[in-house]
């Protein structure tokens, strides 16, 4: 099969990979209404912020706005529903120091933990048990609902505050491409195990897209984060539909760099396909005939169409 993408000015396409999962992606997708393309970036964030020597006076503004949302929302879940908040939170937005970058990446690894463990049913500590049985009996975790806007609040301020780690593989954007659903139940599709197999760190030009509560590999390794927590994984059994294009990608040499090796190493994470891998769903046809930087930068999706 062939997935055909019309861009606002191009279009170009995809020979999709054989195998049954891909065809039941295809076909689920091929009639729904498109979501405003996504636009991601991986880059050295932290290079840019040490090049301007600190913050611009508006991103330090958006930072300390961000960063009142979020405290908010935790207070929002303490006043409303009685949730009881870890005291190693920092909930006070003047207790920050917008130059301190790992204090402030810290913080938001231990919200965004307890975010997701909230809602995945784990206790967060021995002495947090309750958070768990008021985030289910409030619907809390639903999307859209409270949990979900405070895993949002904190990734809002990751986008703004430089990552603590370096990103050294280049700097490149990639596209999150979502759909319009109906019924919000049929935004999610069950993994099934028997496709273990597909997962893999090869590069490809399409993926499925992530739409995990958590983080993935590459996100931890940027926060300066634990990979053994629970909350890190590449793909959640209750995945999305979108699909990731990334025709810059450079997924081996983020997996295979001695850096991250030692690093996975260091927390026992198993270095295989399984663990570490994405699912892949095919790679552009006459991939060098286009100027990718520029389509990425400048393009978005409009209309796809799938050929048998």
């Amino acid at each position: 099969m062939i997935l055909e993408l019309f861009l606002e000015d191009n279009t170009f396409r995809i020979q999709l990979l054989e195998n049954n999962f891909v065809r039941s992606w295809a076909n689920y997708i091929k009639e729904l209404p498109l979501n405003e393309t996504e636009k991601l970036v991986y880059y050295n964030h932290l290079k840019e912020w040490q090049l301007q020597k600190g913050w611009s006076t508006t991103s330090k503004i958006l930072f300390y706005k961000k960063l009142n949302e979020l405290c908010d929302l935790l207070k929002f879940a303490s006043t409303t529903f009685n949730i009881e908040i870890p005291k190693e939170f920092e909930t006070n937005p003047d207790n920050y120091n917008c130059d301190d970058l790992f204090k402030t990446q810290h913080q938001m690894n231990i919200m965004h933990r307890w975010v997701v463990y909230s809602c995945h049913g784990f206790n967060y500590s021995i002495t947090d048990t309750k958070t768990i049985k008021q985030v289910k009996e409030n619907n809390l975790d639903k999307p859209g609902n409270l949990f979900w806007k405070l895993n949002k609040a904190i990734h809002n301020i990751e986008m703004i505050s430089p990552n603590p780690n370096k990103w050294k593989w280049d700097n490149h954007i990639r596209w999150d491409q979502d759909f319009i659903f109906k019924n919000i139940n049929l935004q999610r599709g069950l993994w099934d195990e028997k496709n273990n197999h597909l997962f893999t760190t090869k590069n490809h030009d399409l993926w499925l897209g992530q739409r995990i509560l958590g983080k993935d590999y590459r996100e931890t390794w940027m926060d300066n984060d634990d990979p053994s927590s629970l909350d890190v994984t590449n793909l959640d059994k209750n995945h999305g539909w979108s699909f990731e294009l990334d025709p810059l990608n450079n997924i081996e040499n983020f997996y295979n760099d001695p850096i991250i090796l030692t690093w996975l190493n260091r927390y026992n994470i198993p270095i295989n396909q399984k663990t570490l891998g994405r699912v892949p769903l095919g790679n552009i046809i006459d991939k060098n005939n286009y100027d990718w930087n520029n389509i990425m930068q400048n393009n978005k999706v409009i209309k796809l169409k799938l050929h048998e």
